[in-house]
């Protein structure tokens, strides 16, 4: 039937760029080439390695490279999804750094645009694109690992805040953070 042809369309995705893409393309390996920092001289020391990767990231995120398709009004680019994979196909394509703010980039700033305030988000989401402020976060336990089942930590409503009661391990970029993303244990059960 008509119906089942159409449904059948759908499942198909398309595996060509179309004509915007492919400028967009040419666009960022362009801006690649004259601004892309080499990944294999960059600075030994962690700190001086960090202030480069939050530069790279800022100077992407002035471009237009970081959050592509996230909203315009907190600092992304409004875009559709499909331009931020053209993007992101030219930079690993490119052997370009990673951006240095991955833990807000991929975990954080995501949920703060899905269930976040709009304080949260105009505070909080603009930073995150531009490196301004790093995420990291709180996951692991002690003799749980990464295991969510076996989560200890507690957060108990209080007014307007929660009070954690716990311990997290290995907190990825944690001595760079500013902001560390918690998960923990809002009900006993």
């Amino acid at each position: 039937t008509s119906a089942q042809q159409a449904a059948a369309r759908q499942v198909f995705m398309r595996l060509t760029a179309t004509a915007s893409e492919r400028a967009l393309q040419e666009e960022i390996r362009a801006f690649l080439v004259a601004e892309r920092p080499d990944a294999t001289r960059l600075p030994r020391s962690l700190e001086d390695r960090m202030e480069v990767l939050r530069d790279w990231q800022a100077r992407c995120h002035e471009a237009g490279y970081v959050g592509r398709a996230w909203p315009r009004e907190f600092g992304g680019g409004g875009g559709p999804a499909a331009e931020q994979i053209v993007i992101d196909q030219e930079l690993a394509a490119a052997g370009a750094p990673e951006f240095i703010n991955v833990v807000g980039l991929d975990v954080l700033g995501p949920s703060l645009l899905r269930f976040g305030t709009d304080e949260q988000r105009r505070r909080h989401v603009p930073a995150i694109l531009s490196a301004e402020e790093i995420w990291c976060q709180g996951f692991s336990e002690p003799e749980a690992g990464s295991d969510l089942a076996s989560l200890r930590t507690s957060a108990v409503e209080r007014d307007d805040h929660f009070v954690l009661s716990g311990q997290k391990t290995w907190v990825s970029w944690g001595q760079f953070a500013r902001w560390c993303g918690v998960l923990a244990r809002t009900d006993e059960t």
